[in-house]
């Protein structure tokens, strides 16, 4: 009764999706299980090394184990075992099931937290787009996250079901370190070498059950779409509003602080300004009059007729 009130309902996967768990799966677990003996284990999804049955080359190889270990006719079918093993790695760990009575005199068994109940999680999730190699298409089965270093696998499993109500396939993790500091660097205070150690991070990849499609980025946007998302931006944000007022409150902190302030733009017309203006001028008129000599020599050289335009004087 209890491991059927704790179990949660696992839909079966597809083949899009147990291809991406077949992808994103170490290479050295793929090499291993490329060399074991015996070849082929059974026909397969396409894309994916899971079998028909929805065991992975691993999980056949236990189920494999335990059927050689349990007595005849007392092992389930694989698609039994399997939907067993899943209950038993998406269990809500924690509760325990209660029998409640009902005004009827019947009892209700509900799920009880054993320990104290924790309503909003304290840890940060973030949620990046995955990796995608060059010329391959986004994985939708796949969801990448930046968490916290203390957590583990089974807290990204329960905090997605409980908080968002994601089911997951697997959860794969890696913790990125800092670099090495250099012998002058590793004089530091103990608030700096704290702070130090916290930048490294972990990325958590989990396997979905339902695709999700990231937003794309403001580069991947078409042009219709690119305006409207920052028109949109725009009127949450006010980005641009407050950048023009943010340059207006220091052009009016400038002059009114300053004795001898002066606008010391392109557009000024001091002295020196306009005398570079007519130098910058001339020069350009005298290339332009260089060029125009050059390219009549060269015609005459060539034996071409060069005409000119007679302008009158008014």
């Amino acid at each position: 009764m209890l491991n059927r009130v704790l179990r949660r309902s696992y839909a079966t996967l597809s083949n899009e999706a147990a291809a991406a768990r077949t992808g994103s799966t170490p290479l050295a677990v793929r090499e291993r299980r490329a060399r074991r003996p015996g070849g082929s284990i059974g026909r397969t999804l396409p894309g994916s090394d899971t079998l028909t049955s929805g065991l992975t080359p691993s999980e056949y190889q236990e189920y494999i184990r335990e059927k050689a270990k349990a007595k005849h006719g007392e092992m389930p079918s694989p698609e039994e075992w399997l939907r067993d093993v899943q209950a038993k790695r998406a269990r809500l760990r924690g509760m325990r099931a209660v029998e409640v009575e009902v005004p009827e005199g019947k009892s209700v068994t509900v799920l009880s937290p054993v320990g104290q109940r924790v309503f909003l999680p304290n840890v940060l999730f973030r949620m990046i787009r995955n990796h995608t190699p060059k010329g391959q298409a986004y994985n939708p089965y796949e969801a990448t996250f930046r968490i916290d270093k203390s957590l583990t696998k089974n807290d990204v499993r329960n905090y997605l079901w409980s908080v968002y109500g994601v089911q997951t396939t697997y959860v794969r993790t890696d913790i990125y370190h800092e670099a090495r500091p250099s012998r002058s660097q590793r004089v530091r205070s103990y608030y700096q070498q704290r702070a130090a150690n916290n930048r490294g991070g972990k990325r958590a990849v989990v396997g979905l059950v339902e695709p999700f499609y990231y937003p794309d980025a403001v580069e991947d946007m078409s042009k219709d779409d690119r305006t409207k998302f920052l028109d949109i931006l725009e009127r949450m944000t006010a980005k641009e509003a407050r950048r023009e007022q943010n340059l207006k409150q220091v052009f009016a902190t400038i002059k009114k602080h300053a004795d001898k302030w002066t606008w010391t733009g392109p557009l000024t017309t001091s002295r020196a300004v306009i005398l570079r203006r007519i130098a910058e001028r001339r020069a350009a008129r005298e290339a332009e009059i260089e060029r125009t000599k050059q390219d009549m020599v060269a015609s005459r050289g060539a034996g071409k007729v060069v005409e000119a335009e007679i302008v009158e004087a008014s």
